[in-house]
């Protein structure tokens, strides 16, 4: 199956909020903001997820 980079962007913020509750998933000034890095970081773990999914 295909996904989209929407797909990728919409499980990488749900992981983010998973493992970060309190912090928010826009980039911006906040303090509680994620990191360009961050964002990345969990866009790269989405696709994974996506490419590999474990069969359970």
């Amino acid at each position: 199956m295909s996904y989209t980079p929407e797909d990728i962007e919409r499980l990488a913020s749900k992981i983010f909020q998973l493992h970060y509750p309190d912090r928010q998933w826009t980039i911006g000034t906040d303090a509680h903001a994620a990191t360009l890095e961050e964002q990345e970081r969990f866009r790269i773990l989405a696709h994974e997820q996506l490419s590999n999914p474990h069969p359970y």
